[in-house]
């Protein structure tokens, strides 16, 4: 009983790979022109800090959760659902989905896209628990037929990555087009930083 149950919080805490790949920082516009003031802070707008890891989980985030697994995640609902209300594994399990769904939930805060891609991922991954339960009662086909099911999760998760980057990139070359313009109009840059000191 102790090993079907580590088993079932194995699988259903598995992957959501993403999530923890999911960027810190995301690129922000750069000062337009000249009128935005000197010293003016570009901010990132994804901060390590802002997946909430060091803030308590509440029970309302882990309702939320739960519902969400409902709706979203079915089959790895059905697998948490198998777990006792109250046991350690089941708390520990929805302690890791709640933290992942905090996660889910800035990236929708930050950027649509990103949003719409590590739910996308999740879900083929749910989708793909049967096959995890089939290899580990072992069934041989079950072996090559994950590798099929995990292969349109890994395009999806490499695209996402290759979108990323090309934002950073862009936002880069924003940015080194505003310091070139910063630096050609320096004093307009010091006239405005002593207006916003005084």
């Amino acid at each position: 009983m102790k090993f079907k149950t580590l088993a079932i919080a194995l699988i259903c805490s598995a992957p959501m790979i993403t999530l923890a790949d999911a960027p810190t920082t995301r690129p922000l516009p750069a000062r337009s022109g000249p009128g935005m003031g000197a010293g003016g802070r570009d901010r990132p707008a994804f901060r390590r800090e802002m997946l909430g890891k060091d803030e308590p989980i509440t029970q309302a985030e882990m309702d939320q959760t739960e519902q969400f697994m409902k709706e979203n995640l079915p089959r790895r609902y059905e697998l948490f659902a198998q777990l006792r209300p109250g046991t350690p594994a089941r708390t520990a399990v929805l302690t890791f989905m709640t933290r992942r769904y905090r996660a889910l939930l800035r990236a929708k805060d930050f950027d649509d896209e990103m949003y719409a891609q590590l739910l996308k991922e999740a879900q083929l991954e749910d989708q793909a628990i049967e096959l995890v339960k089939a290899l580990r009662s072992g069934d041989s086909q079950a072996e090559s037929q994950l590798r099929e099911k995990a292969r349109p999760i890994v395009d999806l998760w490499l695209d996402g990555r290759k979108a990323r980057i090309e934002k950073v990139e862009q936002a880069l070359r924003i940015q080194k087009a505003q310091l070139e313009f910063d630096m050609e109009h320096k004093d307009a840059r010091v006239d405005e930083k002593i207006k916003s000191l005084k």
